[in-house]
C-alpha cells in the first residue's frame, strides 16, 4: 500500500468554523485597533486568501500571531465546538479509514481540536499537531513525516487553502483541496492540487482510490 498516512487541516476542512470565529475575531479585533469583518465579506475573503487580507485590512504582520492566539483562547474559555461539514461523519466512519494512520496539522489549539473531535465521535487520530504557523505550514508537515518515520509519497495532506497544497507540493506529498472551506474554489484550482473535490462524497472516492 503506497499511501500509509491522511494527514487533514482543520478549520474550514473538518471544521465548519468560519461563521463561529467572525464574532470571536470582531471582539479580539476592536480590543486590538483592527476593523471588524462583516459577514458579508466573506465571500471576498475568501478569494483573497491570508496574505491579500491582512494587507486588505492593514493589519500588522506583528498583530497576526497576536491575533490568532487570542482568538483561540477566547473559543476555548467559552467552550465553543463548531459543526462539522456535513457527510464528513460516514467519510471517518467508512472502513477506508481503518486501513490508514491518520493525523491533524493545524494552527488551532490542542484544545479546540480534542473537543471537536469528541463532540463529534471522529475517532482516534494517531496525532493532533496544534499550534502550526500560519505561514510554515510545510517546515510543520516535513517535521511530522520525520517523526512519524514517513516518506513525503506515503502522505496525503487534506486542506482548504492555498498553503495547504503549496505546503503538501513542497514537502513532495499528494494533496487534496476541499472546495467548502476558506478559499475560493477557482483559487484552488489555479493552484493544482493532486485531486480538488467539492463533497465529502467525493473526497471519500478519492481516499479509497488512493489506497
Amino acid at each position: 500500500m503506497s499511501t500509509k498516512a491522511f494527514i487533514f487541516d482543520f478549520d474550514g476542512t473538518l471544521a465548519d468554523s468560519m461563521l463561529m470565529v467572525l464574532p470571536v475575531y470582531n471582539s479580539v479585533a476592536k480590543g486590538l485597533g483592527l476593523p471588524a469583518i462583516e459577514e458579508s465579506e466573506i465571500p471576498k475573503l475568501r478569494k483573497m486568501g491570508p496574505m491579500k487580507a491582512i494587507d486588505a485590512y492593514q493589519v500588522p504582520l506583528w498583530k497576526v500571531p497576536l491575533v490568532l492566539s487570542r482568538v483561540r483562547r477566547e473559543i476555548e474559555t467559552r467552550g465553543l465546538v463548531p459543526a462539522i461539514f456535513p457527510g464528513l461523519l460516514q467519510v471517518f466512519r467508512d472502513a477506508a479509514m481503518a486501513q490508514v494512520r491518520r493525523m491533524i496539522m493545524s494552527s488551532n489549539s490542542r484544545t479546540n481540536i480534542e473537543r471537536f473531535t469528541q463532540e463529534h465521535l471522529l475517532g482516534h487520530f494517531e496525532r493532533i499537531d496544534s499550534g502550526a504557523s500560519l505561514f510554515g505550514k510545510a517546515t510543520r508537515l516535513r517535521r511530522i513525516l520525520q517523526v512519524s518515520r514517513l516518506a513525503p509519497t506515503e502522505v496525503v495532506y487534506v486542506g482548504d487553502e492555498l498553503r495547504d497544497v503549496e505546503a503538501a507540493r513542497e514537502v513532495g506529498a499528494k494533496s487534496i483541496a476541499v472546495s467548502w472551506g476558506y478559499a475560493d474554489r477557482i483559487e484552488l484550482a489555479e493552484q493544482r492540487p493532486t485531486h480538488l473535490v467539492d463533497a465529502p462524497g467525493e473526497l471519500l472516492e478519492v481516499l479509497r482510490s488512493l489506497l
